[in-house]
């Protein structure tokens, strides 16, 4: 049987272990659960009561207690149960037979057993004859709450358009029912209208009798927050530091308290760095906050779990030798300039006070860093 929609997370890794197959060679050949990466951790944290940044959205919160707690919970899942495959396994599982490598294609090949989708799955999940009669849905599972992120499309129109009219008849169209029964009937995501959204010819699809779960898609939006990043670092940036940590993590080379930790400093040194370099930035911090920036005092000192440590794990993740995008080139060459002494340890480097001697090779096609100890 399913599981009941008042499951929690211990309840989850107990039925992913169960769902879990090994070939004869000892090979996992399904794994349990889907891959998580960020945007599918930033419920998981909430539901173990943390949160990516402050209310005021102005410094980095991933080294709280809370947040520790849930990424030591996904680190469970990853190394240690291993019911879920890394991005790296995910990507390898997806070359072997022609397979796609998302998690998707993973879940329509069988190789996943429990994905973490929304109704916009069933756009490809209805074209998979294997999957016929063979699908189920539950909310995800709680912590300290139940809270999950939702998202949704929003159109509007440019006030110096030409078109205007034009635009606000197409505007008008997909606020109408005859839109949102288009969406019902392609089952691209939940319909716009609410009415429609609660009709029975919704909630049981004549057409689809399978799918008796779409009323779990209306509770979970009761139960979805909606996901804000500070306007001091760009959250594709923000992704990408979270992932590469992650990579890291699942491969054994930090912990889950040092993953959090370090990209915690390295998130919130981003933000640092380009409040000191924008005047805008530091308007839009005080209006916030209510107070000056003061680069001594970023994060506000009892606003980290630290305290505002004075070790910054800005480089966490890579090692000596390891390729660094210009991008990335840049920044870390400026930060050890100015940061301190760079300590290699358990093939994390963490900045630290002190002088620092870095050098910069440039590659024909990548650059490489060396970092020197001094």
């Amino acid at each position: 049987p399913y599981p009941t929609s008042d499951w929690d997370w211990n309840e989850c890794l107990r039925v992913a272990k169960r769902l879990l197959r090994r070939d004869p060679s000892g090979r996992i050949a399904r794994y349990g659960l889907g891959t998580y990466e960020m945007h599918e951790t930033v419920g998981l944290v909430w539901q173990f009561g943390g949160s990516f940044f402050d209310p005021t959205l102005t410094y980095c919160t991933l080294d709280s207690p809370e947040a520790i707690e849930a990424i030591s919970f996904l680190h469970r899942m990853l190394v240690v149960d291993q019911v879920m495959p890394s991005v790296a396994e995910r990507n390898a599982i997806g070359t072997q037979g022609g397979w796609g490598s998302s998690v998707i294609d993973l879940f329509c090949t069988e190789r996943i057993a429990m994905l973490r989708i929304g109704r916009w799955g069933m756009v490809k999940f209805r074209t998979q004859p294997n999957l016929r009669g063979k699908l189920g849905a539950v909310l995800l599972p709680h912590m300290r709450s139940g809270a999950d992120e939702v998202r949704a499309l929003s159109v509007g129109i440019n006030p110096k358009s030409p078109n205007r009219e034009e635009a606000l008849r197409v505007l008008q169209f997909l606020a109408s029912d005859e839109f949102s029964w288009h969406v019902v009937e392609s089952a691209d995501a939940l319909p716009p209208s609410p009415k429609v959204g609660g009709d029975e010819r919704f909630l049981n699809d004549a057409d689809h009798p399978e799918e008796d779960f779409n009323h779990l898609f209306i509770e979970a939006i009761k139960r979805g927050r909606s996901n804000h990043f500070p306007p001091f670092i760009q959250t594709t940036r923000v992704e990408r530091i979270f992932n590469r940590h992650l990579a890291v993590m699942s491969d054994r080379r930090t912990t889950p308290e040092q993953m959090c930790r370090a990209l915690t400093d390295e998130i919130n040194e981003e933000m640092r760095v380009s409040l000191m370099r924008y005047a805008s930035m530091r308007e839009e911090y005080r209006r916030r906050t209510g107070r000056d920036f003061d680069p001594a005092d970023y994060p506000p000192k009892g606003g980290t779990a630290d305290g505002g440590a004075a070790v910054t794990s800005i480089t966490a993740g890579f090692r000596v030798g390891d390729a660094l995008s210009p991008a990335e080139h840049y920044r870390f060459r400026g930060v050890c300039g100015r940061a301190g002494r760079v300590q290699s340890g358990d093939g994390v480097h963490q900045l630290g006070p002190g002088p620092a001697r870095a050098v910069w090779l440039r590659g024909v096609r990548k650059l490489r860093a060396i970092v020197q100890r001094t």
